[in-house]
């Protein structure tokens, strides 16, 4: 499953010191953000994106 293997990495990632956001949108499916025209769902997911980044970046 897709989500189990995201978590996984996610928790891999951490424990090697890597700054991970991951977050788990119950009923979306895979990609969803690639539908951010019809999706309000796949907008908020790729805001929320932009802000995990720009907080990086800001340093």
């Amino acid at each position: 499953m897709p989500r189990d293997d995201s978590l996984r990495v996610a928790d891999k990632a951490r424990s090697g010191g890597v700054a991970v956001k991951l977050e788990v949108w119950t009923g979306m499916f895979h990609v969803f953000q690639s539908h951010e025209p019809l999706l309000p769902e796949g907008q908020e997911a790729i805001e929320h994106i932009a802000e995990f980044i720009r907080k990086r970046l800001d340093r």
